[in-house]
């Protein structure tokens, strides 16, 4: 070929090919380091031992939700009967009869980080360049806070990568085609994402208000509605069956228990909008975002893609959801999709000085560097825990419940499904808002006469305000069994 002749379209198109390649296979070996875990054990929190447990029983046969659990119906429940089994699917190649053997399963919460980091990329590439979709897709893997929930076996991570994979499927411009391809991945990775965690149903009136105001996707919305949907019942209600209508019953009796304060819910993630810039002179920044984001959806008004919807959908549940206990956690999901809206609303600005591009782009990789920072500095030097039960103070307790215990006992704990985990042993919990009276009566019919707390005074894991209460009471009909430095076991007179 002469030089300065165009090449044939077969050859450009070729060389375009090689060249995407080589970009996403860049962005997977730098995102590899990922798979590395420095932490490999669980916390004292209880939702893992849920997963784990119907993990165990996808492979025995057992009902979705024989969790251990033993309760008085009679009163409020300590969790959903059953989460969707998206994620105790996942965990299923790593089972082990072994309860102590936890380490294999951090690979799911690591290979889902790197998942939707990569999901991430796809999205951004949509309308960006590659230098800033690169960057961005880094700065979400390697923040603290997504690091910190790749040392958690909980469905977050898993539901943000098939969210964002189902969601860049869709990233077209309004009255553009969606491809029959795109359609069925984008249904399945929605499928998935429900079965992951029920946050997932906002995409049906995400896919609704996509529908309604462009007409042109109201097929591929239908379609796709219609292949999610179908996903989730073969797997959880035909394959696994869940109970739907308890878990109906549990959200809606723990919303109706606790007071609807959208000031409180919007000035609480403000303040988790603002801790995810951790460096003292910006921690303020996150409040920009929401006025920010204001002006993305009005200038957007017109052609809003399913991603802005979503958004909306997942910024109107956590302001009407009276929960606050997760801190950062619940943002998760948003902040991709944040930093999308973010990076729209200054590239107006940055069009006019293209020239200056590369000064740009290392501007904003030193951004994304301070940030992440702190997170992979953390994520290097941590190599354990020195807490949950696998700790040796865990362990410890555990031992001295499988050893002093009957097999039939009954545990009162504040970690029931973690005792059920570990020990075999069915427990039971407390509840609040519900006298200490009550509560003794129900543990007496229930045949509950064991018991783990913190050693008097100590905060910890089995510390609550329910607990305290609970002994202020009914203390002195428990006596010692043994102890650990931090923890003791009781058993009713």
């Amino acid at each position: 070929m002469r030089v300065g002749t165009t090449p044939p379209p077969l050859v450009h198109s070729l060389r375009s090919q090689v060249s995407i390649l080589k970009v996403r296979l860049l962005l997977l070996l730098l995102l590899a380091p990922l798979l590395y875990s420095s932490v490999r054990q669980p916390d004292w929190g209880d939702d893992f031992a849920q997963y784990l447990l119907q993990t165990r029983n996808i492979v025995e046969g057992r009902s979705m939700q024989d969790n251990g659990i033993v309760a008085d119906p009679a009163l409020p429940a300590f969790a959903i009967p059953a989460y969707p089994v998206g994620f105790p699917l996942l965990l299923l190649p790593f089972y082990s009869s072994d309860p102590f053997r936890t380490a294999p399963y951090f690979i799911v919460p690591a290979l889902s980080l790197l998942l939707a980091a990569f999901a991430c990329f796809l999205l951004l590439r949509k309308r960006f360049g590659v230098t800033t979709s690169l960057l961005s897709a880094l700065l979400i893997a390697y923040h603290p806070v997504f690091l910190q929930a790749k040392t958690e076996l909980l469905s977050d991570l898993p539901f943000i990568a098939f969210l964002l994979l189902g969601l860049q499927a869709m990233a077209t411009e309004k009255e553009e085609p969606i491809s029959r391809r795109n359609i069925v991945f984008a249904g399945l990775s929605f499928g998935l994402a429900m079965s992951m965690r029920l946050t997932g149903f906002l995409l049906l009136p995400t896919l609704l208000a996509w529908s309604v105001f462009d007409r042109s996707k109201r097929s591929a919305a239908g379609k796709i509605a219609g292949i999610a949907l179908l996903l989730f019942a073969i797997l959880n209600v035909v394959l696994f069956p869940i109970d739907l209508p308890g878990i109906w019953q549990f959200y809606r009796g723990a919303i109706a228990a606790q007071p609807l304060l959208l000031t409180d819910q919007f000035i609480f993630y403000l303040h988790q909008l603002n801790a995810l810039f951790w460096i003292s002179p910006f921690s303020w920044t996150g409040g920009l975002i929401v006025p920010g984001m204001l002006v993305y959806y009005w200038r957007k008004r017109d052609s809003l893609d399913a991603a802005d919807w979503f958004l909306l959908a997942y910024a109107g549940l956590l302001m009407t959801i009276p929960y606050q206990g997760g801190g950062l956690r619940f943002l998760l999901p948003a902040i991709p999709l944040l930093l999308r809206n973010l990076l729209s609303l200054v590239r107006p600005f940055v069009l006019p000085v293209l020239q200056f591009r590369r000064y740009l782009h290392v501007a904003y990789a030193g951004i994304v560097l301070v940030l992440i920072l702190p997170g992979i500095v953390d994520w290097l030097t941590t190599l354990e825990r020195n807490d949950g039960p696998e700790s040796l103070e865990g362990k410890r307790i555990l031992s001295i419940v499988e050893q002093k215990t009957p097999k039939d006992a009954v545990i009162i704990c504040a970690k029931p499904r973690a005792i059920q985990w570990y020990t075999g042993r069915r427990a039971t919990y407390l509840i609040d808002g519900v006298l200490p009276a009550r509560i003794d009566s129900a543990f007496a019919q229930l045949n509950a006469r064991y018991l783990i707390c913190e050693r008097t005074g100590r905060p910890g894991a089995f510390a609550d305000d329910k607990m305290n209460a609970y002994l202020l009471s009914f203390g002195d009909r428990y006596v010692p069994v043994d102890s650990t430095k931090q923890l003791t076991l009781w058993l009713r007179k």
